[in-house]
């Protein structure tokens, strides 16, 4: 049991570290993170509630103080009023985002002067410079594996979103993550062609087809980031499915589909006679 001295000595302590968790929570305010009454605020309401605290419970919180007011610990200004972001997780993401924008720019510097016949000759990244940077869903350059990760503190509401980030970019590095991902786009094709059999059965679909199948993991990979191929079955699925219970079939929207499907049909044959 600890003496009267011992306590006292305890309580001094818990104040000392009560004043410098009070500075460092107004040199947070400054940078614009409000720490003051939330969870992340270890201080009593009132400094003198040491004085009635038992032992057991001022060896707790002295602990919390000193966990606060350690340099390890900051805080960052999240997105929206008075967010807060802890600073070892902000380190980690930022840490991650190095890493994954440093592989996404060596992959795509070892195809970025790849011409592709189909767009006259244009190179890839002549093609994705027409691309905008905050591309739409539907369009391929939403893939656009090529643009860093930009994301920052201001753009991250809480913590939970923060570790959710982290565990996605982490995913990104993960061995098998570029057959993950070519697995799900490839699910993707298997339904358009199930889809648009089923308005229209001609040759270039059927030819379509099956060359699109012949390709090899790491052509169908280049057609389907770096090329505007997934543009192009998006709005042929789109017109399909807008005509699928259609008893006159594709009707006048059949010419604009058949012209999607001999673009695709002209980028598969572009990227069969690439090697990777």
């Amino acid at each position: 049991m600890a003496s009267r001295e011992e306590l006292n000595a305890r309580r001094e302590l818990a104040k000392k570290l009560h004043r410098a968790a009070t500075a460092k929570v107004s040199r947070h305010m400054k940078k614009g993170v409000k720490l003051e009454g939330t969870n992340k605020d270890p201080r009593h309401a009132d400094i003198k509630h040491v004085n009635k605290l038992t032992a057991k419970q001022l060896d707790a919180h002295i602990s919390r103080l000193q966990t606060f007011t350690s340099r390890k610990t900051q805080y960052l200004p999240g997105a929206g009023k008075n967010a807060i972001l802890s600073g070892d997780l902000y380190r980690q993401f930022e840490s991650v985002k190095k890493q994954v924008n440093a592989k996404r720019a060596a992959v795509y510097e070892s195809v970025k002067d790849i011409q592709i016949p189909t767009y006259n000759n244009m190179t890839v990244s002549q093609l994705q410079g027409q691309v905008p940077d905050h591309p739409t869903i539907q369009s391929p350059s939403s893939h656009a594996p090529h643009l860093p990760v930009k994301t920052t503190n201001k753009g991250i509401k809480n913590d939970k979103q923060l570790k959710k980030s982290i565990k996605a970019l982490q995913s990104e590095l993960a061995e098998g993550h570029s057959e993950k991902i070519i697995a799900r786009d490839q699910k993707v094709m298997r339904k358009f062609f199930k889809d648009i059999n089923k308005v229209n059965k001609g040759e270039p679909v059927k030819n379509l087809r099956k060359d699109f199948w012949s390709l090899t993991p790491e052509q169908f990979a280049f057609l389907w980031k770096y090329t505007r191929f997934a543009d192009a079955a998006s709005q042929d699925y789109e017109t399909a499915k807008a005509h699928m219970h259609d008893p006159k079939g594709l009707g006048e929207a059949s010419e604009t589909f058949d012209t999607q499907i001999r673009h695709m049909q002209n980028l598969v044959n572009d990227v069969k006679r690439m090697r990777f």
